[in-house]
């Protein structure tokens, strides 16, 4: 891609040079941060749904970022689990394309996270109505 940006707005080899340097190396440079902040923040900042011997936090600001992948906590509780989600609230948008591969048929077998429902202490237990 930041080639083809070069072919409609540059013109010399130095500007081709730096829209590789800026829109190739800047992005992964940032994706890669991001990335592997989550196990610093995941374990640092935020809520727990599952308490225990693990410190595992969900981060709404990290899930964002990461598209879902923020829900720490749920995915320590549930490593296999293809969606992190538990609560209304909790935004993963990765096991939504998940979901829908599946639906499709290009992937079978996903291990999906068992139902959860908030009690009105505002703990999180197993849904004992939904099949799980």
């Amino acid at each position: 891609m930041p080639a083809l940006w070069w072919l409609a707005f540059g013109s010399t080899w130095q500007q081709l040079v730096g829209t590789i340097l800026i829109a190739g190396g800047l992005r992964s440079l940032i994706v890669l941060h991001v990335f592997l902040s989550l196990a610093s923040f995941g374990h640092v900042t935020g809520y727990q749904n599952f308490k225990g011997k693990q410190n595992s936090r969900n981060n709404w600001f990290m899930s964002i970022l990461m598209l879902g992948e923020g829900w720490h906590n749920n995915h320590h509780h549930h490593a296999r689990a293809a969606d992190f989600r538990i609560r209304w609230y909790e935004y993963d948008p990765s096991g939504w394309v998940i979901w829908l591969l599946e639906k499709v048929g290009l992937v079978w077998d996903v291990k999906w996270m068992p139902k959860y429902v908030v009690d009105k202490n505002g703990e999180v237990v197993l849904d004992m109505s939904a099949d799980n």
